[in-house]
């Protein structure tokens, strides 16, 4: 079944606690303002998005199948996802979309996982890292071999390699004792946290989800929650860079720090209500910052220009006369590229589809959808989009 990245459908993780932090780091800096209007979202189509892309068909195959893609890395022509079916699992593939391997080994021996909750790839030294539910970290070569693990007093539900340095990771904390711990600054070498920042309510720390953080530059970009602010995060701190304004649509505090989280999620699937935030996927490059959230318990993508100070959020992903989810796009990038996610699914129509396929196309790069739709069967893996960014074109008048 495919991921739907709202409030509703995100699996919940029953820990929480609650400490005062040491210094509110989002009130110390005067930092730009990015007014988001979810009540103006558009619809748009893969023209929009894209300037020229291509169609990577995954090879499907028992070891390979996916029932939906968690996370998204693209590095050194392969393709990573994390998919979180049965306990969570790695698979790999080249950019023909050719199965490679996976890491999914469950238990609790040396390099076994419990329950996978992420991963990510340290270019410098190719070498993976991955976040298990049962309180260690693992690494693993760019091939799938295991490597070590590292044991934690802290449950994770995200983990990027901090770039530039030489074994700090960040962390997004499930349950951490009694703190209120959200991101922070780890260090392998010394096994201590070098800093953080606090969660803006309860809700957040149970709430696990989609990646949280993307390399620019020499930062980590993050943005996750209810606190509405883009941190750039290195081996000095956490900073503040953005905040994000949603004007009517922000979500009260009062409602954050006294509900419980039973019926604070009433609170925000109303649609009266109109509640924006859960903010996730944040990516920043020279020309725009993207990032994901919901409102109305429904998915939206925010596209900001950093060159006209103008925010488009979007609703649908048009392809033909099919709406696609909105939240499967704008996932990751990578050089000049972005990368979305299009279920087989969603792109056949009910005659289409159902011949038998020769074992020779089951995987391939295809560069229109007439194309790739004469080889796609409904139960096939999830197909990846790749091109150049064609964001200018939400930003002048048709």
């Amino acid at each position: 079944m495919k991921k739907i990245y709202s409030w509703f459908f995100l699996t919940l993780c029953l820990y929480c606690g609650c400490k005062k932090q040491e210094r509110d780091i989002t009130s110390l800096e005067k930092i730009e303002s990015i007014a988001v209007n979810p009540m103006n979202s558009l619809t748009v189509t893969l023209n929009d998005l894209y300037s020229d892309c291509a169609f990577i068909k995954l090879e499907t195959v028992s070891e390979s199948l996916l029932s939906g893609v968690n996370s998204l890395y693209v590095f050194n022509n392969r393709i990573y996802i994390y998919n979180n079916r049965n306990g969570g699992g790695i698979y790999c593939f080249d950019m023909q979309g050719k199965y490679l391997y996976k890491i999914a080994n469950i238990g609790q021996g040396p390099g076994e996982t419990t329950f996978m909750m992420d991963f990510c790839i340290d270019e410098s030294n190719d070498r993976m890292w991955i976040a298990d539910n049962y309180m260690k970290i693992l690494k693993y070569d760019l091939n799938g071999h295991f490597i070590q693990e590292y044991k934690t007093d802290f449950a994770i539900h995200n983990i990027e390699y901090l770039p530039g340095s030489d074994d700090l990771l960040v962390i997004r904390f499930g349950y951490y004792e009694d703190k209120n711990y959200e991101v922070g600054v780890y260090s392998l070498a010394s096994k201590q946290l070098l800093n953080h920042k606090d969660y803006a309510s309860k809700f957040e720390q149970i709430v696990g989800g989609s990646h949280t953080m993307f390399p620019y530059r020499n930062n980590l970009v993050y943005a996750f929650g209810f606190t509405n602010t883009v941190f750039y995060i290195d081996a000095k701190g956490i900073h503040p860079q953005y905040a994000l304004d949603f004007g009517k649509c922000k979500v009260p505090e009062n409602l954050l720090k006294e509900m419980d989280n039973k019926n604070l999620v009433v609170e925000l699937n109303k649609p009266s209500n109109n509640y924006a935030g859960l903010i996730s996927r944040c990516i920043e490059t020279d020309e725009y910052i993207t990032f994901h959230y919901s409102f109305r318990n429904e998915n939206r993508i925010s596209v900001y220009s950093k060159q006209s100070g103008v925010e488009k959020s979007l609703e649908k992903v048009m392809i033909d006369n099919q709406a696609q989810p909105v939240s499967d796009f704008l996932l990751t990038h990578t050089d000049s590229c972005y990368y979305s996610v299009i279920y087989p699914h969603n792109l056949l129509q009910t005659t289409a589809g159902k011949a038998e396929i020769e074992s020779a196309a089951n995987y391939g790069v295809y560069k229109n959808l007439d194309a790739l739709r004469s080889v796609l069967k409904e139960d096939d893996n999830p197909v990846i989009v790749c091109g150049k960014s064609n964001l200018q074109a939400l930003f002048y008048s048709k």
